[in-house]
């Protein structure tokens, strides 16, 4: 009994321990504490440009992400890209406010 609560004891000061260390440095793995995971807003630029309430759960939006604007429609069945955009799309919706 007394060897199953060192292992016992073992094993909640290891799991402790990378708890700590993980929530201290971050997760080494995703490197998440840095900014380097694979959705970084620097590299992505990712925005909503406008967008269009069709119904009570349609909704057509234009989103810019690195450069390229897109149209993507959502509903209840769900979200599908409905084709890409030019570019100039984005500047003349910044120029007109919306």
């Amino acid at each position: 009994m007394e060897d199953v609560m060192r292992y016992v004891l073992a094993i909640g000061f290891v799991l402790g321990s990378l708890l700590w260390l993980v929530r201290r440095f971050g997760n080494p793995i995703s490197n998440a504490s840095k900014g380097g995971g694979p959705w970084d807003a620097e590299k992505y630029r990712l925005e909503r440009i406008s967008s269009l309430r069709l119904g009570p759960q349609q909704t057509v939006h234009v989103v810019g992400v690195a450069g390229n604007v897109y149209l993507i429609g959502c509903s209840s069945a769900g979200t599908a890209v409905i084709g890409q955009l030019p570019a100039t799309v984005a500047s003349s919706e910044a120029r007109s406010g919306s």
